[in-house]
């Protein structure tokens, strides 16, 4: 690479970007922009272990919650269509109806013959909800703030829905509080973030974080993770850093 073309990219990179791996290099910048390539790799790689896992954990939570509704309320088709039961009901309002949104905009650009042209399902809505909610639902160990009188109400119907509903939805998992699994999600949450918007993971303990990833799989059903395992590079990709 000529030093015309390692000028080109790093102004269109930028600088700012390009400083941890500066750092990383010693200010090296042919180095950095090798490590910069490798980076967006391993990036590659671990988003697609977090949105495996995503789509279990998801599918996991909400065979749970929809049987859980039905039990409230024998009338009930969807908790995502329709208001839910409560607890249930305050605690995912704002996802909820923030998925509700997404899923009606793309019902709405659906061909006219489609079947769901402007009636978005159950499973269209579920597509549309953030990661975020599903950290949202689980009980928030050792993140309340006493003092915080709402967030305190929040967090005992957090727990009375883990114990009736979701606690099932992890069975190979002993975590009669669901500290454990909270825990797992929350850092795969704060991870899929930092992934999504390309920012630096070297400081990070990706081993662990894949950790929690597999367990959290195996927490669902243990075949689970020795696929989605049988899928991962995350592990090559890391033996392969070119510092």
């Amino acid at each position: 690479m000529t030093v015309s073309q390692q000028e080109l990219l790093v102004s269109h990179i930028s600088m700012a970007r390009l400083k941890p791996y500066l750092k990383r290099t010693g200010g090296d910048i042919p180095k950095s922009l090798e490590l910069y390539c490798w980076h967006a790799e391993l990036a590659s790689d671990v988003h697609f272990i977090l949105g495996m896992t995503e789509v279990f954990v998801r599918n996991a939570m909400d065979r749970q919650l929809q049987a859980w509704n039905r039990k409230q309320d024998p009338e009930a088709t969807s908790w995502l269509l329709e208001d839910p039961a409560p607890p249930l009901d305050k605690l995912s309002a704002s996802k909820r109806s923030q998925a509700l949104n997404w899923a009606n905009k793309e019902s709405k650009q659906k061909p006219k013959a489609h079947s769901r042209k402007d009636q978005p399902s159950h499973d269209d809505v579920l597509s549309c909800v953030m990661f975020g909610m599903w950290a949202d639902l689980l009980p928030h160990h050792g993140t309340i703030t006493p003092s915080d009188l709402a967030s305190l109400e929040a967090e005992k119907h957090r727990r009375a829905l883990w114990r009736q509903c979701l606690i099932h939805a992890f069975p190979n998992e002993k975590d009669p509080d669901g500290s454990i699994t909270y825990g797992r999600v929350a850092r795969l949450h704060n991870l899929r973030n930092r992934v999504a918007h390309m920012e630096f993971l070297l400081d990070d303990d990706i081993d662990a974080r894949m950790h929690d990833a597999f367990k959290l799989l195996e927490s669902i059903d243990h075949r689970i993770a020795v696929w989605v395992g049988s899928k991962s590079t995350v592990k090559d990709t890391l033996s392969r850093c070119p510092i």
